[in-house]
């Protein structure tokens, strides 16, 4: 029996190769770089995988430095405002 709203779902998709072979069933996903969890360093709050992963990606940073382009002039959305009648000869025209 099912609480309230929730459903199962089995799962009728997977992915093949190239070769015709089911991949990532069961498996998972090679890591581009292998880190050993020690218990240790976990259980006195450290995670040793996410800091070798920022000390990966500021090595990258630092051999390959990119400049942020220039931030353009913010845009105009209200050039009504800004013109020489103002705000209310624009908007109470009627009157």
């Amino acid at each position: 029996m099912l609480i309230e709203r929730l459903r199962r779902q089995l799962l009728t998709t997977g992915f093949a190769s190239p070769e015709g072979k089911w991949i990532i069933e069961a498996y998972g996903v090679d890591p581009d770089i292998v880190v050993e969890n020690d218990p240790k360093a976990v259980i006195e709050g450290c995670d040793p995988q996410l800091e070798r992963g920022v000390a990966e990606v500021l090595q990258r940073i630092r051999q390959n430095p990119k400049q942020l382009p220039k931030r353009p002039a913010p845009p105009m959305k209200t050039r009504w405002m800004y013109e020489p009648q103002g705000f209310y000869s624009r908007t109470h025209d009627a009157c």
